[in-house]
């Protein structure tokens, strides 16, 4: 969906290269970006795209003796890309107006993924899963057969708490921030306390 919306936006661009890509479950990504600068200085400034960017548009990431470099390698660009704690892990700061918008974004059941470039903190992107229709239906008729509901997930607490309310899941049932290696643990631990437990994914 991400990478649909970019192409959306940009349109008929020419992507850049990444390497040394590293992902890290329930945090983020950092990778080197290069190749960039031509569609940077030409990207459509619009305010679908600014208005949750957090440097001044018109204040290119890039020196003036990378933009005129023609035909030179290109400089290569620290790129990391996940939540405000593996933002802070790498040292950055999320300064108040950006936690402002997460916490905007959160109780309307986003997830917020926070971008850096170079160290610096350029936007944030909010993505919502779209609850189907019947979910809520199927929920109550679960609650209703006496079984008890669980929302187990590795968004933050106020995204967790915003979708458990769209489908009639008690928040006293909803685990948050939950790493993908430790839900397995999780289940372990209901059954240890007598619970015969099913589990539905996405994955």
């Amino acid at each position: 969906a991400v990478t649909k919306y970019a192409k959306r936006i940009l349109g008929d661009v020419v992507s850049g290269m990444s390497a040394d890509f590293e992902a890290i479950p329930g945090k983020g990504l950092q990778c080197t970006v290069q190749g960039v600068e031509g569609y940077m200085e030409q990207a459509p400034m619009t305010s679908e795209i600014t208005r949750h960017l957090y440097y001044t548009p018109s204040t290119s990431l890039m020196s003036t003796e990378d933009q005129t470099r023609v035909g030179q390698p290109s400089r290569v660009y620290k790129v990391l890309i996940g939540n405000r704690d593996w933002m802070v892990a790498n040292g950055l700061t999320v300064i108040e107006e950006v936690e402002v918008d997460i916490q905007t974004f959160e109780q309307l059941g986003q997830t917020v993924v926070l971008c850096a470039i170079d160290g610096i903190l350029v936007g944030a992107i909010a993505i919502a899963d779209t609850v189907k229709e019947e979910a809520a239906m199927a929920v109550q008729a679960l609650q209703d057969s006496g079984l008890i509901v669980i929302l187990l997930t590795g968004d933050n607490r106020r995204t967790a708490k915003a979708i458990a309310e769209q489908v009639g899941i008690r928040s006293d049932n909803v685990y948050a921030e939950v790493l993908p290696s430790h839900k397995k643990n999780k289940v372990i631990k209901l059954q240890e306390e007598g619970y015969k437990v099913a589990m539905v994914g996405d994955g």
